[in-house]
């Protein structure tokens, strides 16, 4: 399912999710999102907490270092042999949320125009952790 679905020319449309923080410290937000090799899919994340904004980061630049299937190591383009996969990852750093409310916020934000090169903005997946040092890997 998609959390935000936005055309390539649209500079606004929201989505957003309430979540509970389990506790005081520091986090990671992976986003996942449609992104085809070599384009623009610019989007904002923030999250909201105590009526402030503790995290406010675009994603989907051309040049963010993003992970991909079967590859690890987090880079700006991902284009296998195979062709690529399609979804991506993009890892964001939370230096500080409270236990308690919070809220997720996705919204559209402009992105350059360039034919073959600016992409719809497909946002399926959001994971909120405390793993920030990617023990995972």
């Amino acid at each position: 399912e998609r959390l935000l679905s936005l055309d390539a020319k649209a500079k606004t449309g929201k989505a957003s999710q309430k979540v509970t923080v389990p506790e005081d410290g520091a986090y990671k937000l992976w986003v996942r999102y449609e992104y085809p090799a070599f384009c623009e899919c610019r989007f904002r994340v923030r999250i909201e907490q105590g009526g402030k904004d503790v995290l406010d980061a675009v994603v989907g630049k051309k040049d963010s270092p993003r992970l991909a299937f079967g590859d690890p190591v987090p880079k700006a383009q991902h284009d296998p042999s195979w062709g690529p996969e399609g979804l991506m990852v993009e890892p964001v750093s939370v230096p500080a949320l409270k236990a308690g409310p919070a809220t997720i916020v996705l919204e559209g934000v402009e992105q350059p125009q360039v034919p073959g090169v600016s992409a719809n903005r497909n946002v399926d997946l959001l994971y909120l952790t405390r793993d920030t040092r990617d023990e995972w890997l």
